[in-house]
Order: C-alpha cells, then structure tokens, then sequence
C-alpha cells in the first residue's frame, strides 16, 4: 500500500507546481496508509476539536489532537472535496481548521524541541494546506476514467470556480480546455 501512494503522490505532484520537503511527502504517503487502513476517526466535530486540542493543558495530548484535528481535515477536503460542495460545512472550513491545527502543532513542537523535521512537516501543511488538499484530491483520482456525469459535473464547476484541479481532470479525459469564460459584472 506504500508504494502504491508513494507513486499515486509523486504522479500528481509532477502535475502540480508544488515541491514538498521529503518529510512532508513520506508524511502524507503514511497518513494516507493510516487512513486507507482505518478511515478518518474524531469523536467531535472538527472546531471544537481544534479549540479543545489547543487549550488542553497536556502537552502531548494537545500535539496528538492537533495532529488528528490536521490530518482529518486534510484528507476529508481532500479526497470528499466534491461532497463538501453539496455541504453546509465547505472546503474553506477545513482548510481553516486544518491549517490553523498545523500551524499551531508546528509551534508547539517548536516550543518543545522536538525533532526540526516534525515543526517542518507541520509547518508546510499549515501554510500551504490548500495546495495538499489539491494534491490529495490529484491522488483520489489517479486511474480512474471520470464517467460522462461526472465530466458534466467537472465541467460546470470548472466554469464556477475556475478550479485548476478540475481543468487538469477534463484535459486529462481528452477535453480541450482554454481559458475560464468570465462572468458579467
């Protein structure tokens, strides 16, 4: 299962214009193995998760919830990112989360000396949290041919957002994909 998302993670970041430490990326490849394993778990819902792992006056406690609080987050806007538009609780909602969850891990684990490759890991998936969201949901779609629904679906949220990970998808399936028609003002 490693290898399969070590190579699922290296093919859609040559399709993205990001370059993670080497620690991020052996990071993301074992959470995705944890999850795959296990699927996401978090008793709460995700703020006040968050708010209780950063006032928790336990140290590890706090870092192993800020961690859960990050990774849930990541992979749920990653890999259900289409599910969220149909949600009350969007994209940006656990981008914020999760950013704020790995921020504050990294500065904690600044603050305790921990290892400098953890307050790396956690600080790069803190400030560029929507940029692993893109490449998760890249890694979800590795292999898989999207049906004439779902090019439909593609194709109009392409045109609302302008989203690049949806215009990388239709090219990918062959359509041709200029440039985002602009909206009337």
């Amino acid at each position: 299962m490693r290898d399969y998302f070590q190579e699922a993670i290296t093919a859609a970041l040559s399709e993205q214009d990001l370059r993670p430490e080497a620690d991020t990326t052996t990071y993301l490849v074992e959470l995705l193995c944890r999850f795959a394993r296990s699927g996401p778990q978090l008793a709460l819902p995700l703020a006040p998760a968050l708010a209780r792992a950063k006032s928790c006056p336990d140290a590890s406690q706090s870092i192993r919830q800020l961690r859960q609080v990050g990774d849930q987050s990541l992979y749920v806007a990653g890999f259900f990112s289409d599910s969220l538009r149909r949600s009350d609780l969007d994209q940006s909602y656990y981008s914020q989360i999760g950013s704020t969850a790995y921020q504050h891990l990294s500065r904690s684990l600044r603050l305790g000396c921990q290892p400098t490759r953890l307050v790396i890991v956690f600080s790069e998936l803190g400030t560029s949290f929507d940029s692993f969201v893109e490449l998760l949901s890249l890694v979800k779609l590795q292999g898989v041919e999207p049906t004439d629904e779902e090019l439909g679906q593609l194709y109009a949220r392409w045109l609302e957002t302008g989203d690049d990970t949806a215009a990388r998808r239709l090219r990918r399936a062959g359509m041709v994909v200029l440039e985002r028609p602009r909206t009337k003002q």
